[in-house]
């Protein structure tokens, strides 16, 4: 199956959300065909998910919004440089990014509750998903004092990004 955009009549009314209907190409009919998913009731609005796995940027791009209480799929691109500038000490230097074990005791996740937790706030989980993460933590240890300051200017870049991208109506 390979994915393509267009804009098909009628179909491009359905709006998006958590589908109760999907769609499919016919080529017997060479027709598109929107099936309901389960019973809709009159006056019920008709929505399918346009796709799961797109940035904010990218629904913005194609259909005009983006979804709103947040989008799982989102991520915010961490700048290069911005990466560069965690690794200080030449090629001995330690990868960039936080130690995602670390991040998930200050986060309070275990494997018990996580999936909950991510699931809840779709923000949080756009947030975790632009995060230069390291799985492994080395033998010798971490140095908080390092990891702290990358938090911390991890947090102060997304924080930014997050204010310059509000509009309000009036705008």
């Amino acid at each position: 199956r390979q994915d393509c955009f267009g804009f098909v009549p009628f179909l491009d009314m359905v709006n998006h959300g958590a589908p109760n209907a999907d769609f499919h190409l016919s080529t017997l009919h060479s027709a598109f065909v929107l099936r309901a998913l389960n019973d809709i009731k009159e006056g019920e609005e008709v929505l399918i998910n346009y796709r799961a796995d797109m940035s904010n940027r990218i629904y913005q791009a194609l259909y005009g919004f983006v979804p709103q209480g947040g989008n799982f799929g989102d991520s915010l691109e961490i700048p290069d440089d911005l990466l560069a500038s965690f690794k200080a000490g030449g090629e001995e230097a330690p990868e960039p990014g936080l130690h995602a074990t670390l991040l998930e005791q200050a986060l309070g996740l275990t494997p018990d509750n996580v999936e909950q937790v991510l699931l809840a706030d779709p923000r949080l989980n756009a947030v975790l998903n632009s995060l230069p993460l390291i799985k492994d933590l080395p033998e010798d240890g971490v140095d908080p004092i390092r990891e702290s300051d990358i938090a911390k200017t991890l947090f102060d870049y997304i924080l930014a990004q997050r204010q310059a991208m509000t509009t309000s109506l009036d705008q």
